[in-house]
């Protein structure tokens, strides 16, 4: 039989943390949940008032804003902005569309 307890949540990032304890294996477990509902919905409503036109000049561009539980889990080169070209590769994957608030190419 497994026990489940709440350890934490935190309502500014929507992060539920559970201790868990499967008495079977004797195995403790912390598991981790975000709900990224409102930054997905944040993210949306930003790239919708930037203009596609826009320009690129200056030197630094708002490209989007990835929840907590995704980060964490990106690469090294990509979550420290060492790996620039892998970088961008993940910011123009459509795949991670969600998290842009500004169109174009990085």
């Amino acid at each position: 039989m497994a026990e489940k307890r709440l350890l934490d949540f935190d309502p500014e990032t929507g992060t539920t943390e559970w201790y868990i304890y499967n008495d079977a294996l004797d195995q403790v477990t912390i598991h981790t949940v975000q709900d990224v509902g409102p930054i997905l919905e944040a993210n949306k409503a930003r790239y919708a008032m930037t203009d596609e036109r826009a320009n690129w000049k200056g030197g630094w561009h708002r490209v989007g804003q990835v929840p907590l539980s995704v980060w964490q889990n990106l690469p090294p080169g990509i979550r420290w902005n060492k790996d620039q070209k892998a970088m961008k590769r993940w910011w123009n994957d459509s795949d991670n569309r969600l998290f842009r608030t500004r169109p174009g190419r990085i």
